[in-house]
């Protein structure tokens, strides 16, 4: 019965698809496509953006565009968008990209942006790890954590090397039952004091066991938390004014983690 409030969806056009996207310059930014549907590998080297100041308009005449790089560092797919500082980081499997100066002109409307490499070996497979810290992106991939610093890829974990060389990392792209999940991340105030949360299943240096751990950073120090009796599968951050919060999810139920201080959960520092 009520006739003052009101809205409506528009939905995405038919044939723009991806997992990944992000808000740049006015422009949405979804990649890569895949053609096939759900369940099917995507065309990992394109990735669409739409026109100036829309949402839903990908028209080629109105400023959209769809664009497919040529670069031999990008081995399989694009994982992530992610913006910080005025870039735009495309983030693929083996390699980072930065995208910057993009410009609409013309009638018809035509896009053009400044698209370079800045580091052709390390990228990162797993979407959900890559996660805003401050003034940079950290992202993991099976070699460790990094983080992107004045346009160049630096690894952050070196205190932390044995852990992921005990890690248990998923062997086809979509895993099955039985197989370790993705890993996936948070950002989250602890004590304010602001920390990378990874979700990563790995062989216990305590007990030599697999299990869920949380490896935990806050720019200086490691921990790592090996969760007591919650099996998550996924992770990720919720902002409110400012304030970070990591929820994390068994795939049926929604968990605030670090809500209150646990004896029960064991940490160990690196």
């Amino acid at each position: 019965g009520n006739n003052i409030a009101s809205g409506y969806a528009r939905i995405m056009p038919f044939g723009v698809s991806g997992y990944s996207m992000e808000i740049f310059t006015g422009r949405v930014f979804v990649g890569p496509p895949s053609p096939a549907g759900p369940g099917h590998l995507p065309n990992g080297g394109t990735f669409f953006v739409s026109a100036p100041a829309s949402l839903t308009d990908f028209a080629t005449s109105d400023g959209g565009l769809l664009f497919t790089t040529t670069d031999r560092f990008l081995r399989a797919a694009y994982t992530n968008f992610r913006q910080s500082n005025g870039y735009l980081y495309p983030c693929g499997d083996s390699s980072i990209a930065i995208i910057s100066n993009v410009q609409t002109t013309g009638n018809p409307s035509t896009t053009t942006f400044t698209y370079q490499n800045i580091d052709p070996q390390y990228g990162s497979q797993w979407r959900d790890t890559c996660q805003d810290f401050s003034r940079t992106i950290l992202f993991a991939n099976p070699f460790g954590v990094f983080g992107l610093y004045g346009g160049a890829v630096t690894k952050v974990s070196q205190k932390i090397e044995r852990i992921f060389q005990n890690a248990l990392f998923p062997t086809t792209s979509f895993p099955t039952d039985g197989q370790p999940v993705f890993p996936s991340a948070a950002v989250a105030n602890l004590y304010n004091m602001k920390c990378y949360v990874l979700l990563v299943e790995i062989t216990s240096i305590l007990t030599g066991v697999p299990a869920k751990h949380l490896l935990i950073w806050n720019e200086h120090d490691w921990t790592l938390a090996k969760l007591p009796t919650t099996d998550l599968t996924y992770i990720g951050t919720q902002e409110i004014a400012s304030e970070l919060t990591a929820w994390g999810t068994d795939g049926t139920s929604l968990f605030p983690l670090f809500a209150q201080p646990s004896t029960d959960m064991i940490k160990t520092m690196a």
